[in-house]
C-alpha cells in the first residue's frame, strides 16, 4: 500500500514538475573573506577550540584547499538544475572539530561561509566525505537555526523504522506535520540526559561534552565542595570513574552509539553507582544553600528567580506544560537531601516519557527522528553521486569514528543487509553504523533519476525559501 502510495505521490508531482526551471533562493548567508574568518577563529579559540594556523601546517591546508575545491564543483554542477544562485565557495580554518559556523547577528542565527575542519579528518582518508556533509549543511543554510534547540533541527519524526526505500520514506516523511504532542515529548526528550535509555539506577550520568542541566547541576554541586569535605572527593572521583572512564568510553557517540560495556565492568557497575550516591548524599547533607547557589549559577538569575517565584506562589501558569512544570520544580525546590532531589527529577523524567509514548501508543524503539544531521548525510550523497561502484566517500566518512571491532560489526550488517543499530533516541547524531549502512543504501537509489530529483527538490524546499512567489517553485513533495 505504502509503494502505490508513493508511486501516486511521484506521478503527481513529476507529471507538472518535471521540466520546472531552477529555482533562485533567497541568501541570507555572512560572507567573510579568509583575514576575517582567522579573526573570529581567533575569538573561538580563546573560548576553548584549538585551532591550527596555516604557516605550521600548509600540507594540511592544501590538501583540504584541494579537496574543497572539488566537492564544491561536483555540489554546484550536480545541483545546477535545482539552483540558480547557488552559494559562493566557503572557505575553511583547521580546527579540532568538523561545522558548519554559524554566527548571532541582529538578534537571529546566520550561516557562515567559514568551515572548520578537523586535523584528524584532513590527515586521513574521510576527508571528501566530510566536506561533503559540513558544505551540505552549508548549502542548505542550516546555520540559521537555533543551535541551543534540538527541537529545531527536528524536521519530522516516524515510528516505523523499517526503511524498504530512504527516499520513499524521507519524502513522505516531509508530508506530515509532526503532532504538536508528539513534538513536545519530543522535545522534552532531546533535552534529557543522553543515557536516559541505559540504566543508571536513577543518576543523570551523560556522556556529552555539554551536559544537560541536571548532570551539570549534580557534578557543579559536588565538585564546588570536592576541597572541602572528603566525601564530596570521593563522590567526585566516582561520578569522574563512572561517567568518563566508563560511559564515556563505551557508550561513545563516536562509535556504534549504544552502551557495550564489557562484561566484568557491567557486573561492578551497580556497586560504583550505589556507593555513589551514598557519598554524594553525604557530601551534599547540609549543602542547600550551596547547592542553591549552583542551580542559580548555572540557569542565571532571572530563571533562577522565575523557578523559585512559581514554586512559593504555587503557580505554574506561565510554564508551555503547567502540571509537567509543577511537578519538577516541586522536586528541586523540596526540603530533601539535594542528591535525593536530583534523583527524584531524574525518575520524574524518565517515567514521564514512559507514560506519555505509551499513551501515544508510540514504541520508543522504534522512534526515528529526520534531523538537520541527516538532511546533510543525504545531500552529502547527492553531491558524491558521480563515484563509481567501488567508491562511497560519505560511508568511508562515517568508518574514521569506529574501532577496528565496530567496523567489523557494521560490514557485517550492511553486507547482511541488516539494519544496524540507531543509536540514543534523544540525540540528533544517531549511530555511526546506521549513516554508513544509510549511505550504502542511498547510493543505490540515487540511481532512479527520478527518486533523485524528488529528494533533492524536497530538501531544498524545505530548508530556503525561493525568491519569487512563482507557483511552479512550491514545495515537491
Amino acid at each position: 500500500m505504502k509503494n502505490i502510495l508513493f508511486i501516486a505521490i511521484l506521478f503527481q508531482v513529476f507529471s507538472s514538475t518535471l521540466f520546472a526551471h531552477t529555482v533562485e533562493y533567497i541568501d541570507n548567508r555572512l560572507y567573510e573573506t579568509q583575514e576575517e574568518a582567522e579573526s573570529i577563529a581567533a575569538r573561538d579559540e580563546v573560548n576553548g577550540v584549538e585551532i591550527f594556523h596555516k604557516e605550521d601546517h600548509l600540507d594540511l591546508y592544501a590538501k583540504i584547499n584541494s579537496t574543497l575545491d572539488s566537492v564544491y564543483e561536483k555540489a554546484k554542477r550536480n545541483l545546477a538544475p535545482y539552483y540558480s544562485n547557488f552559494p559562493e565557495r566557503p572557505i575553511f580554518i583547521l580546527a579540532n572539530m568538523d561545522a558548519l559556523l554559524p554566527m548571532h547577528v541582529d538578534g537571529s542565527n546566520k550561516s557562515t561561509n567559514i568551515l572548520y575542519v578537523s586535523k584528524k579528518t584532513a590527515k586521513g582518508d574521510a576527508l571528501e566525505g566530510v566536506l561533503a556533509h559540513e558544505l551540505s549543511h552549508y548549502i542548505l543554510d542550516h546555520g540559521k537555526e537555533d543551535q541551543g534547540e534540538p527541537i529545531e533541527t527536528v524536521r519530522h519524526v516516524s515510528t516505523n523504522p523499517i526503511v524498504d526505500s530512504v527516499i520513499c520514506s524521507t519524502v513522505n516523511g516531509y508530508g506530515n506535520e509532526i503532532e504538536s504532542e508528539v513534538k513536545d515529548l519530543i522535545d522534552y526528550m532531546l533535552s534529557s540526559t543522553t543515557l536516559v535509555e541505559e540504566d543508571t539506577m536513577g543518576v543523570p550520568f551523560d556522556i556529552k561534552y555539554h551536559t544537560p542541566l541536571l548532570e551539570q547541576l549534580m557534578s557543579s554541586s559536588i565538585f564546588g565542595k570536592y576541597l572541602d569535605k572528603k566525601s564530596c572527593e570521593e563522590a567526585g572521583d566516582l561520578r569522574d570513574t563512572i561517567a568518563v572512564d566508563i560511559y564515556v568510553k563505551y557508550c561513545s557517540l563516536k562509535g556504534i552509539q549504544e552502551c557495550r560495556i564489557p562484561s566484568d565492568i557491567k557486573e561492578k557497575l551497580p556497586q560504583m553507582i550505589s556507593e555513589f550516591k551514598s557519598k554524594a548524599k553525604l557530601c551534599l547533607e547540609g549543602e542547600e544553600e550551596h547547592f542553591d547557589a549552583t542551580l542559580r549559577e548555572l540557569v542565571g538569575d532571572d530563571l533562577y528567580q522565575t523557578l523559585k517565584g512559581a514554586f512559593e506562589n504555587n503557580d505554574y501558569s506561565s510554564f508551555p506544560k503547567p502540571e509537567r512544570a509543577k511537578s519538577q520544580i516541586e522536586l528541586l525546590f523540596s526540603d530533601k537531601n539535594p542528591m535525593d532531589r536530583i534523583i527524584d527529577m531524574y525518575q520524574f523524567g524518565v517515567s514521564y516519557l514512559d507514560k506519555n509514548f505509551e499513551e501515544l501508543k508510540i514504541n520508543k524503539r522504534e522512534l526515528r527522528l529526520i534531523t538537520s544531521e541527516d538532511e546533510a548525510d543525504m545531500l552529502a550523497q547527492v553531491i558524491l553521486i558521480d563515484q563509481d561502484e567501488t567508491k562511497n566517500s560519505f560511508a568511508i566518512s562515517r568508518l574514521q569514528y569506529m574501532t577496528e571491532s565496530e567496523k567489523k560489526y557494521c560490514q557485517d550488517k550492511v553486507a547482511k543487509d541488516e539494519m544496524p543499530k540507531y543509536g540514543f533516541l534523544n540525540g540528533i547524531h544517531h549511530s555511526q553504523c546506521w549513516r554508513y549502512w544509510r549511505s550504502v543504501k542511498l547510493k543505490k537509489e540515487l540511481k532512479d533519476t527520478k527518486k533523485k530529483d524528488l529528494l533533492i527538490r524536497t530538501l531544498l524546499n524545505f530548508n530556503l525559501k525561493p525568491s519569487t512567489s512563482d507557483s511552479n517553485m512550491h514545495l515537491w513533495y
